[in-house]
């Protein structure tokens, strides 16, 4: 749990490992700011990460290993999906075709679309007592577009930074 005072006003950064029995904490804050991965969504499944290593034709410690590799300048913005995938097919000795980038682009960003619906129930109780939420996280573009395109689930917060549309 992490305070945040600036000026006048009380925010509270909810950590991942957030537990409830920080309910009773609330009131003291006038904000709160949550993080999206593994927080108001669940960790990518066993399944999709082993679907993913399938495509890359890669073993899943291996492919979990690269795909960890390079993905901050991917959830930055700074390189495409399909620069991505490509660079993680070659470093993996392996040459993706398009079909193959656009099956594990799919799978990655519905990988991360798991919500943890507690957790989205506790924000709307939160801007239901008057409180406002943000959400501030790194994520690819394939992913925040997906999520605006799919879901409504953005529209829950006042405030949403996403890496890539910041660049950072």
């Amino acid at each position: 749990i992490q305070p945040l005072t600036t000026g006048s006003t009380n925010l509270f950064i909810l950590p991942v490992g957030y537990t409830k029995t920080t309910m009773a904490l609330m009131n003291l804050y006038d904000g709160f700011i949550f993080d999206y991965g593994k927080v108001l969504v669940t960790d990518q499944t066993g399944a999709e990460r082993a679907e993913m290593a399938k495509i890359v034709g890669v073993p899943v410690d291996e492919f979990e290993e690269l795909y960890w590799k390079d993905r901050l300048d991917y959830d930055k913005g700074l390189v495409t999906g399909l620069d991505y995938w490509k660079s993680l097919g070659k470093a993996a000795g392996k040459v993706l075709g398009l079909e193959q980038i656009d099956r594990a682009r799919e799978i990655d960003s519905v990988s991360w679309m798991h919500f943890d619906e507690p957790m989205w129930a506790f924000v709307s109780e939160l801007r239901a007592q008057g409180k406002r939420v943000a959400m501030l996280s790194n994520m690819p573009t394939d992913l925040g577009e997906a999520l605006k395109a799919r879901t409504e689930r953005l529209a829950a917060f006042d405030y949403v930074t996403l890496s890539y549309e910041i660049k950072s």
